[in-house]
Formats: C-alpha cells, sequence, structure tokens
C-alpha cells in the first residue's frame, strides 16, 4: 500500500528520466526540467527513512566523472 511520504529534501520536476531499482532504493538519473536538461542523481530510500537523497550533480560540484545532462535515459542491471 502507498502512502504519501512528503519530505523536505526531493528532486526537481523532469520528464524523460532515467529510474532504476535496486538494493531497496529507486534511483532517479537526468532527464529534461522545467527550463533545461539535468544531470542529476537521487536515490529514494524504500526500506528504510523513505526520504530521497541526492547523489550529485555535475555542475558547482567538481565530479567530472558524471555525464552531461541527457534525456530519454534507460537503465538495465
Amino acid at each position: 500500500v502507498w502512502t504519501n511520504s512528503p519530505t523536505q529534501l526531493q528532486p526537481p520536476n523532469r520528464r524523460s528520466h532515467g529510474m532504476q531499482f535496486a538494493n531497496g532504493s529507486i534511483y532517479v538519473y537526468g532527464g529534461v526540467g522545467s527550463i533545461s536538461g539535468l544531470n542529476d542523481l537521487w536515490s529514494f530510500d524504500l526500506d528504510g527513512q523513505r526520504q530521497w537523497a541526492s547523489i550529485g550533480q555535475a555542475v558547482g560540484t567538481g565530479l567530472s566523472a558524471i555525464p552531461e545532462a541527457r534525456a530519454g535515459t534507460w537503465a538495465c542491471r
């Protein structure tokens, strides 16, 4: 049964993003936001606290290993 779990920190609205379930969490990457493409990575913990966590974003963090913004991504495991 799904219940609404409002959290303080959450990813911005997006479309055409990639999403994957692994190890009790949902991971969301990239997509298109209200103004431009996104290259951020978020996780939502389904097994524990039911909270969003920002894992990384290339702009302003020095994380050069994160790909540029993109949309229409998909993931496989």
